[in-house]
């Protein structure tokens, strides 16, 4: 995924869309958004897999207002999350 946004970034400054000095900020931006629309499209799509799109779209709503109150654990890096949950 990283390197996806990064090759997109690289995209952006070669173009002049964006300032050179601004990429890593754009590559975070990008990841941490290409990330939630995979947590969104995950929740959905299973959510149409068992004819429970209601329900799914209830649970992320109310997963988002959860999130941004909870504490929770916080890993320096995107892979660190898949080897806290095994």
């Amino acid at each position: 995924m990283e390197k996806i946004g990064s090759k997109i970034i690289e995209f952006f400054a070669s173009n002049d869309l964006i300032k050179n000095e601004d990429k890593e900020i754009y590559k975070y931006a990008f990841n941490i958004i290409l990330s939630s629309l995979i947590h969104i499209a995950t929740v959905m799509i299973l959510g149409l897999c068992f004819n429970l799109l209601i329900e799914s779209l209830t649970f992320y709503c109310a997963y988002i207002v959860i999130r941004k109150f909870a504490g929770g654990y916080h890993a320096k890096r995107q892979q660190d999350v898949i080897l806290f949950l095994l």
